[in-house]
């Protein structure tokens, strides 16, 4: 619903990594920015490094390169992308 909304900018991010680096961009940036966390991402544990940085906004992020499909998602359902993923490349439905 916000994403349809002229100037205002709206991230959604599926790793600990991401929400520290896209928070403090989302701080920084001059326009507004809506930050939607996940509840089903709140136990996930990953690298987040003590030091600050950033990620950009408006950037998408790679995750896997593939030559048959394209999967894109966020916040959550970037995980659970991943994991199918992972699974058909165990099956060997895909090459990579």
């Amino acid at each position: 619903m916000f994403a349809h909304i002229p100037g205002l900018k709206v991230i959604a991010p599926s790793t600990p990594y991401d929400v520290k680096g896209l928070l403090i961009s989302a701080i920084r940036d001059p326009n507004p920015v809506v930050f939607v966390d996940d509840r089903w991402l709140y136990s996930k544990q990953g690298e987040v490094p003590e030091e600050e940085y950033s990620i950009p906004l408006g950037k998408g992020i790679v995750r896997r390169i593939g030559k048959d499909v394209s999967v894109v998602s966020f916040s959550y359902a970037m995980n659970l992308a991943q994991e199918s993923t992972e699974a058909l490349v165990k099956e060997g439905s895909t090459s990579n």
